[in-house]
């Protein structure tokens, strides 16, 4: 069987605990740049601008620099949650940028750099009906910003969820 990703088994709320909120005010577009390629920052400013919203980007790149507003280095893993639970936006190349999205509801567009590992981020996209937001390398002129609009799949995940609870909760006890 399949079980959901451990970030899956807490709630946004539970999340929240332990996430720091960012300090910036203005409403942003989180980037969480996780392989350096210029192209998922690419999609960030297609969005930004339609909705005038800030871009705030956490790379993994220590050399890297892209011409946004907010360039992070050296966030730690509760500043990340913060950054994507405040957001009115999310692009990013990860799963785990793709997961905390779904967790917090946001609208997000996962870019895919790297095909041959990404099967956990379109894994997750067509078991909650997400495959939209996926966007293929060397595709990123093919995205037209359209209003993301959110999509209630807590009940499914809600499933997918209980049933990967009661799989740990069965292998554990032999």
């Amino acid at each position: 069987p399949v079980v959901l990703d451990p970030v899956f088994l807490l709630t946004a709320e539970e999340w929240g605990q332990v996430s720091i909120n960012p300090t910036i005010k203005d409403k942003y577009i989180f980037v969480y740049d996780a392989l350096c390629d210029p192209d998922t920052i690419s999609v960030a400013k297609k969005i930004a601008k339609k909705t005038g919203f800030k871009i705030v980007c956490q790379t993994l790149g220590s050399r890297v620099s892209y011409d946004i507003d907010i360039q992070l280095y050296d966030s730690g893993p509760s500043e990340f949650i913060g950054l994507v639970k405040n957001a009115e936006y999310v692009v990013t190349d990860s799963f785990h940028g793709t997961a905390f999205s779904v967790v917090f509801e946001k609208p997000f567009i996962s870019y895919i750099v790297a095909p041959k590992v990404s099967s956990r981020i379109r894994s997750i996209a067509a078991l909650l009906n997400l495959s939209d937001r996926i966007i293929e390398h060397g595709k990123i002129n093919e995205f037209q910003y359209d209003e993301l609009k959110l999509v209630d799949y807590s009940d499914k995940l809600s499933g997918l969820i209980n049933s990967s609870l009661k799989y740990i909760k069965a292998s554990t006890k032999s």
